[in-house]
């Protein structure tokens, strides 16, 4: 059907039903040339709208949907028999009880229609006939609910009934003869060409005033007359009476508190109820009086009047707000509110004597359905302790109750606050308790009453008054730790942040736990770990026998000889921290024994590794040499770049795990490279068990950290790791080094290089986004190489495509500003992912006679050893191509000023590591960091999503999994 380009509205009309009453209807109505509505066009339906101009929306669809609901075959449909003669609507209609479920039905669907249409306001007319001007039959909609006003004045002969109703502020009587009753229950009506409703009564209440302005009573009908319409709404509506006896009452009996749910919002809230002699008000209810109709024997009628004592009331209502309650005018609520569902219970219980106090009457609060006992428990506690353990044996004492205080854990586990007491009522958990002992319940294991802890969660306990010496660090500890001073021996002045984070190993020396340095790359790890072996080393206690493997071979002997001092460290370190270590200690540390364990010829060592001081290996070797490493208890288990046994399902992390030692160090700049899963195996090296298994850590604190981002969970897991984990940055502590300027240089591809990019984009997304598969490694791995792919493009489309001819925006923007650098007399560290595209850096300065460094991941350790040498003290050697992974860690670079980082990638950190090579203790020139940037391609996402990674490292450490990606992220990521 073509289009009416006519403009037109709906209007909804109540046409008379001979049966029905009125009903509403709908049609469509011309606008006159001035706008203005005009005549009938068409019935309006859901088929007909479409075809005018006008609007109708969603509420006005339902409305005209709604029509249907009262139309003859609709109800003949829903109320004859399924079984006999149909019957039409005029015969359903003769029986009573049908009738009287008719009317039912249409008052349950009119109210409705009437709600929607008091709030959507649309137009509405009365009688409209079809040739009849519009205008003319307009009805106005009240937007309130009125409130009706019963006048009842008896005589010895009759009594007068008039019928009023309150609208702002003036009481208004029906006019005679202008009134029509829409809806029974709850009453809708016509008055006066106003659609409104009225609070409280039924619509037959108003039916005697159609054709009337008063109703007479015969006093022989009285008593009925009340009984049938007035009893059911005198305590709700306003009633005046004369010539009734009246009886006043106005004093309160008592004030009730009790804590409720809000049904709508679900929160708790506290009601205050007000008990007069027959009638209770809520303390907010608008009502100020309360009338009851008491029939006597002899016919007569007595009128009990409750009327409220405002000013006394009010006094109870100053006394919640003094203790600090706040009202919204419907209930109290606390005037700071947290994120606990229970708060509000929680102070009811605690301030219940002071309200009772007060002149309040409490009564048990009913929570989900369940009875809470207001009563506050008292918790005692004893702590034994072990070697690696703590034992917490404690008692509830709940009103007359007494329970053992490992009965709550299942409960604060479950994070369901209500604990079942014997008598079938409920013990409210503190909130307190929920939150502090959580960790305690997930992680305890029962030993009959008691509950065993590993060692190291002992300052969760400090609450605990009986444990407080136990759980804090031991005085002859602290005072071990302020008269520490740095061994003569120590050939380095110690900056203050050095001492203190000594100082802080030192402590955990003592205290036999495990220890993570996380500070920031170029801070000084390696030197303050140096000082706290030389601690270690000159407090061991002096041994007429030097320790052996476990296992001896069947011809072996002992070794017997006198003191033996060797302090049998083991240090684990990539391979390319080798020779770092050995010229640290060389520097600071000369006069130890220093044994490299590595290479081919280490196994001709193996049987004595008990004779160094500090024994160098690799995590290969670590890994290769398990069976023999672990025969042996090492005094220290140090391991540096500690991010290596990140993957708790790797053979480095199960190999590292094996090893025996007194005491732990992890070090490491990045704790937290791609997701929480990093932090709970650095946790688990040095202090086993601490963040619980990995499956119970993933469901409690991963997940909800890195999905949900919450924030209380963040609080526990730094709660939990604090006392392990040190980390400071440069900015905070290293003040005397050089401005650190980091910038972006963005290059624009040109047509060639655009061209190589966006084919390849565009068939990366078709695929990915085609064969979505949720959760599938392979198919993870297939978005990796995409991505990987247009990174390569990005740097220079010859990475993938070897017959490009084309130039690459990035390489020779990279060449610009190195040739610019060369000629100002700086050195730059180049860093890139890829050794192919440093391959083209390196034919171009071999084709240009530019000396160069170079270090990538098959270079031998002597090859390592001197690109570093002749980078640090070679004039002509300006710049240093280095791979990511190959010297991203390490190096001790400062001779350059200048950090090129040529292509990004998901975790921040490495670059952080590869730019600390030259901005790290000992420099002492302003460092400048560049990092080049593809415009409009995947290199601009990859910075935004290592926002996303700097703020989870920051929330955790200081206050893995390869990264997954949905089907958003990927359409992203390839648009």
């Amino acid at each position: 059907m073509q289009a009416n380009r006519q403009k037109a509205s709906i209007v909804f009309n109540l046409h008379p039903h001979q049966l029905l009453g009125l009903l509403p209807e709908a049609f469509i109505v011309s606008h006159k040339k001035d706008g203005s509505l005009g005549y009938i066009l068409q019935r309006a339906s859901l088929e007909t709208i479409g075809s005018y101009q006008l609007e109708c929306t969603a509420v006005c669809k339902k409305l005209i949907a709604a029509l249907d609901t009262w139309q003859e075959q609709t109800l003949e449909d829903k109320f004859n028999a399924k079984k006999g003669r149909r019957k039409k609507l005029a015969q359903l209609w003769e029986d009573k009880k049908i009738k009287k479920q008719i009317r039912s039905y249409l008052d349950k669907h009119l109210h409705a229609f009437y709600q929607e249409v008091r709030t959507y306001q649309p137009l509405l007319t009365k009688g409209l006939e079809r040739r009849a001007y519009v205008p003319d039959f307009l009805v106005r909609i009240v937007k309130e609910t009125l409130e009706p006003h019963l006048y009842f004045q008896r005589s010895s002969e009759h009594m007068r009934y008039i019928f009023s109703v309150w609208r702002k502020g003036r009481k208004i009587r029906i006019p005679q003869g202008r009134v029509h009753t829409l809806v029974n229950e709850p009453a809708w009506v016509i008055w006066d060409d106003h659609l409104v409703q009225i609070a409280h009564i039924n619509g037959l209440m108003v039916r005697p005033f159609w054709n009337k302005q008063e109703v007479i009573v015969p006093t022989r009908s009285m008593k009925r007359y009340f009984e049938q319409f007035v009893v059911k709404v005198a305590a709700k509506v306003d009633l005046e009476v004369k010539g009734f006896e009246v009886k006043k009452y106005s004093s309160i009996q008592k004030a009730v508190l009790r804590v409720a749910d809000n049904f709508l919002s679900r929160e708790l809230q506290i009601q205050l109820q007000f008990y007069y002699d027959s009638a209770t008000f809520g303390w907010n209810d608008k009502q100020a009086q309360h009338t009851r109709l008491v029939f006597g024997t002899d016919e007569s009628i007595v009128i009990h009047r409750v009327v409220r004592d405002q000013v006394q009331e009010q006094t109870y209502v100053q006394k919640l707000l003094e203790l600090g309650l706040t009202t919204n005018n419907t209930a109290f609520q606390l005037e700071v509110v947290d994120d606990d569902a229970h708060e509000l219970l929680a102070w009811f219980i605690q301030h219940q004597q002071e309200l009772v106090d007060l002149g309040f009457e409490l009564t048990a609060p009913q929570i989900q359905q369940k009875a809470i006992q207001l009563v506050a428990g008292e918790l005692t506690a004893n702590i034994s302790k072990g070697n690696d353990w703590f034992d917490l044996d404690g008692r509830v004492q709940i009103g007359e109750t007494s329970v053992s205080f490992h009965l709550l854990f299942p409960y604060i586990r479950a994070n369901d606050s209500f604990y079942p007491l014997a008598d079938g009522t409920y013990f409210l958990i503190p909130k307190a308790w929920m939150n502090r002992y959580k960790l305690l319940a997930e992680r305890g294991k029962r030993q009959g009453t008691k509950m065993r802890f590993p060692r190291s969660l002992q300052h969760m306990l400090k609450d605990f008054s009986e444990i407080e010496k136990t759980a804090d660090t031991p005085d002859e500890v602290l005072a071990a730790v302020a008269d520490y001073k740095p061994s003569k021996h120590l050939k380095a002045s110690l900056r203050p942040y050095q001492l203190a984070g000594v100082k802080w190993l030192v402590q955990h020396y003592y205290n036999g736990f495990g220890a993570c340095l996380a500070d920031d790359m170029g801070l000084g790890k390696t030197l303050q770990t140096i000082s706290v072996l030389l601690h270690a080393k000159e407090n061991l206690p002096k041994r007429k026998q030097a320790p052996q493997p476990k296992q001896l071979g069947l011809f072996e002997n002992t070794v017997v000889g006198d003191y033996y001092d060797a302090l049998q460290a083991l240090v684990i370190l990539p391979a390319s921290l080798v020779f770092n270590w050995r010229q640290e200690l060389k520097k600071f540390a000369p006069h130890l024994q220093v044994l490299n364990y590595t290479g081919a010829k280490r196994k001709v060592h193996q049987k004595l590794l008990h004779r160094f001081d500090l024994i160098l290996t690799t995590y290969q070797t670590a890994r290769q040499d398990v069976a023999i490493l672990k025969d042996y208890e090492f005094s220290y288990l140090i391991l540096d770049e500690s991010q290596y046994i990140k993957n708790r399902t790797s053979k480095i992390f199960k190999a590292i795990n094996s090893l025996q030692a007194q005491h732990k160090i992890s070090l490491s700049g990045t704790p937290i490279e791609n997701s929480l899963a990093d932090l709970w195996s650095q946790m688990q090296f040095i202090n086993p068990d601490i963040l619980g298994s990995y499956t119970s850590f993933k469901k409690h604190y991963q997940m909800p950290i890195e999905q949900q981002d919450d924030e209380h969970k963040k609080a526990t897991l730094r709660q939990i790791i604090q006392p392990y984990l040190l980390r400071r940055t440069k900015e905070a502590v290293a003040k005397d080094l050089p401005v650190l300027s980091v910038q972006i240089c963005y290059s624009e591809m040109g047509a060639a290089q655009q061209k190589v990019y966006d084919r390849e984009k565009s068939a990366a997304r078709n695929y990915l986004l085609e064969n979505y598969q949720n959760g599938s490694l392979q198919y993870y791995a297939k978005v990796l190489q995409s991505l990987t792919k247009l990174r390569q493009i990005a740097d220079h489309p010859v990475l993938c495509q070897a017959d490009y001819m084309g130039t690459s925006a990035k390489f020779q923007d990279v060449l610009e500003q190195l040739n610019r650098i060369r000629k100002s007399g700086h050195k730059a560290l180049v860093f890139s992912a890829f050794t192919a595209y440093l391959a083209l850096f390196k034919e171009y300065f071999k084709a240009h006679q530019i000396p160069f460094s170079q270090l990538q991941g098959d270079n031998s350790q002597q090859q390592r050893q001197r690109a570093v040498l002749n980078f640090q003290q070679r004039a002509d050697i300006q710049i240093f191509l280095i791979s990511l992974k190959a010297g991203g860690t390490g190096l001790n670079l400062t001779a350059a000023d200048y950090v090129f980082i040529l292509d990004p990638w998901w975790n921040p950190q490495t670059e952080q590591q590869a730019i600390a090579r030259a901005h790290r203790i000992g420099q002492d020139k302003k460092v400048f960091a560049t990092k080049f940037i593809v415009k409009d391609s995947i290199e601009e996402k990859i910075l935004q999503l290592q926002a996303r990674k700097s703020r989870l490292a920051e929330d955790i450490v200081v206050n893995g999994q390869p990264k997954k990606f949905d089907r958003d992220e990927i359409r992203y990521l390839f648009e």
